[in-house]
């Protein structure tokens, strides 16, 4: 912990505050120090804010401001490659009591497999196993979805993830409610606003949505409601309420296979796809079965992932949703589970990252990166976010698209300059961006901290001049209508380059004097693209950009394009409805006759559409979750954790797809 800053405060992301019985600023600082969402602290002293003083908790370690009344400080961080899944050390004789949501009994009556158990459970942030002869003949094991407080527990054991979570928000919804699927519910203090209740719910694994229910209602202080799913909204005129980005999406649908286990709800629907659809929209659901064979046809939700067995119906589980696949022009690269990364193609640059400059039809590891999240790929240079949200890349470095200060090339990863945050990349050939969780910005004079901040280095497109930048260091895209972002695609045409944005509010937004970018002018700027409401997929070329625009259900979401497509421009989206149904979509083109456009299904087939060929479906691949390609290669992520590859050259027919052995 940093030393205690005297008449300071740490204003923002607040998700926490109690009074401070002893009136000493220390248990406020300790408080910080054991919880592992937090990331700088203020006391507030007595007499302020109540007869005590108050201690305040959050999430971000923020910057100083001046207060008479505060002491602050902020956690100094020991390991900057901190991993999202790390955990903390043991705590023996301590249980963190509250918001459990799946409970097992250990045969082995070992403790690491409970530990283990909420590693790689993305909803699990804290975790306490039971000793043998106390809940059970064995031992059991407690996941819980919220951090909690450590209390005494002489046949417990217990611990957390040391790593903050920052999964996106929705903004706050004003006079409206999100009923459905509560699992927790608190009394506020009475002077905490709605903000308090939406960072309980960011900070839960299991929180989809919240509201927040004005003082007087349903007691004499706001009472918060967590749910495990986003729900409809629907009117009320004392609430207030919000969704949380979902990080995970479900595999393709499976037949004749069931996932036993863990199961907490049953439910009569109409189809595969209503069952499909519940289950996506519960975070508390982690696969599902249906079976219309049973008279109600049946459908059932469960708390775990379970494995496959043979059975009458249909199942499917789910997935991360990060980018751990992409292809440069020649190149591919992949994040392995353990966060390695391996990459194989033409290295004319150095872009697979082995400190050679020699193709390998085979993968190769890149550097001694062990912690990559997601990854990109320009033309000729890759870049990986690491599990502190830092950003390395790798190969052609002329317009200083790694972001390191210098124009050399480098065949093993660099750091790029002050990008922190990260939580998307894209990339072209001769820039890169990167989405920032948050960022300190400058808007009309006014300094403040923003969510969903777009940051680009190398040649990219100066917003409200006619050129881009020669060989820009990395350095953000300040503008009202760039915060909130959530994904974004690049292109570069004619060495003019394009980002396009999809927006925490559904709307896609392109800066950029491009056919693709929307913008009738000379300058460089930033234009909504009309026609589309709720994006939750986005791909840009250099020529070509697509969105799919959710739908009712995945089958009937819409993927709309625009640019440069069969030999006309398109200034505006057109459905291609030949993809109807599309769940991810990429897109490769420098000019129109290399153009090709392919989309994972909602079923987990692969279909595409190239110029001069039409549409046509790639055989053998029926239950892919993600996709990239290149000139003439194709691979595809699938859902049991496989890398399946095939030719595609334009005019051609697909090979067969071969798994990739690493």
């Amino acid at each position: 912990m940093s030393a205690e800053e005297v008449g300071k405060d740490r204003l923002g992301g607040e998700y926490r505050n109690f009074a401070v019985a002893q009136d000493d600023l220390m248990v406020c600082k300790a408080a910080c120090e054991n919880d592992g969402i937090c990331r700088s602290w203020t006391y507030v002293d007595p007499g302020v804010q109540q007869t005590n003083g108050v201690c305040w908790l959050k999430k971000f370690v923020n910057t100083q401001t001046p207060c008479a009344h505060c002491t602050s400080g902020y956690k100094v961080a020991e390991n900057s490659n901190l991993a999202h899944n790390s955990m903390s050390d043991t705590e023996v004789d301590m249980d963190r009591l509250g918001l459990e949501y799946l409970s097992f009994v250990v045969e082995q009556n070992d403790q690491t497999v409970c530990l283990a158990a909420c590693k790689n459970d993305s909803r699990c942030r804290s975790w306490t196993y039971v000793d043998p002869g106390v809940q059970h003949t064995n031992g059991k094991c407690w996941l819980k979805s919220g951090t909690n407080i450590n209390r005494p527990c002489s046949s417990c054991t217990s611990g957390y993830k040391s790593a903050p979570t920052n999964e996106h928000m929705g903004s706050e919804e004003l006079e409206t409610d999100r009923l459905g699927n509560e699992y927790y519910n608190v009394a506020l203090n009475a002077d905490d606003q709605a903000s308090v209740c939406k960072a309980m719910c960011q900070e839960d694994g299991l929180c989809g949505a919240w509201t927040y229910v004005d003082a007087g209602v349903q007691g004499p202080t706001p009472r918060c409601w967590l749910k495990s799913s986003g729900n409809t909204p629907k009117t009320c005129t004392v609430c207030t309420s919000g969704v949380k980005e979902k990080t995970l999406t479900l595999s393709p649908i499976a037949s004749n296979q069931q996932r036993v286990g863990n199961r907490y709800k049953v439910l009569t629907v109409a189809n595969e796809l209503e069952c499909l659809q519940q289950c996506e929209d519960d975070n508390k659901c982690m696969s599902w079965n249906y079976n219309s064979a049973l008279t109600s046809n049946s459908c059932g939700l469960n708390v775990t992932v379970n494995d496959a067995t043979t059975g009458t119906g249909t199942s499917g589980f789910k997935v991360k949703k990060d980018i751990t696949l992409a292809a440069g022009q020649e190149h591919m690269c992949f994040v392995q589970e353990s966060g390695s990364v391996k990459c194989w193609g033409t290295n004319t640059y150095g872009q697979l990252g082995d400190g050679t400059m020699i193709d390998s039809d085979t993968p190769v590891s890149v550097g001694s990166l062990s912690n990559a999240t997601q990854i990109t790929a320009g033309n000729y240079h890759s870049c990986a976010i690491l599990a502190d949200r830092s950003v390395q890349c790798w190969g052609r470095n002329d317009h200083k698209q790694l972001g390191n200060g210098n124009s050399t090339d480098s065949s093993t990863p660099v750091l790029t300059n002050s990008v922190m945050n990260a939580i998307q990349l894209a990339a072209t050939d001769n820039f890169t961006c990167a989405v920032q969780d948050s960022a300190e910005i400058t808007l009309n004079n006014i300094e403040s901290t923003e969510r969903g901040v777009i940051k680009c280095w190398g040649s990219f497109p100066i917003l409200n001049n006619r050129n881009s930048w020669v060989g820009s260091d990395p350095q953000n895209i300040v503008s009202s209508d760039f915060l909130g972002v959530k994904q974004i695609a690049v292109g570069n045409f004619l060495n003019k380059g394009h980002v396009c944005a999809a927006m925490n509010t559904g709307e896609v937004k392109c800066l950029g004097k491009t056919i693709v970018s929307g913008s009738v002018n000379s300058k460089n700027e930033i234009t909504t693209i009309s026609g589309i409401t709720n994006a939750v997929d986005l791909a840009s070329s250099d020529i070509v950009a697509c969105a799919i625009d959710a739908g009712s259900k995945p089958s009937e979401n819409k993927l709309k394009c625009w640019g440069l497509i069969n030999g006309k421009h398109y200034p505006e989206p057109i459905e291609l409805t030949y993809l109807k149904g599309a769940q991810r979509v990429v897109i490769t083109a420098e000019n129109e006759p290399t153009s090709r456009l392919c989309a994972v299904m909602y079923d987990g087939t692969v279909k595409c559409s190239a110029y001069g060929k039409g549409d046509y479906a790639v055989s053998g691949i029926t239950d892919a979750i993600k996709i990239t390609i290149t000139d003439g290669n194709s691979c595809a992520l699938i859902a049991n954790g496989e890398v399946k590859c095939w030719d595609d050259e334009a005019g051609s027919t697909p090979t067969t797809p071969v798994n990739v052995s690493f």
